[in-house]
């Protein structure tokens, strides 16, 4: 889960331009266990972004196997 949350950052990244934030909510469904030694990706999109908060949900997947569903919201600080 601190891979998930760890890419709501990496899926926001342009939203957020040069904004730092912060996680207000996560949250998370194991869908599939992963097998060892195959890399594990993530992806995702934003979908919403306000003045201050960043609406983000994604995927984690092991080639075409998804491990995990997850969402949560940014806020932008100062």
């Amino acid at each position: 889960m601190s891979f998930a949350d760890f890419s709501l950052f990496a899926i926001a990244r342009r939203a957020l331009a040069n904004s730092n934030a912060v996680t207000v909510t996560f949250n998370s469904e194991f869908i599939s266990a992963g097998a060892p030694n195959i890399m594990v990706e993530a992806g995702g999109e934003v979908l919403r972004a306000t003045k201050s908060l960043l609406f983000v949900r994604g995927l984690i997947r092991q080639e075409e196997r998804t491990l995990l569903a997850f969402s949560g919201t940014l806020k932008k600080i100062a």
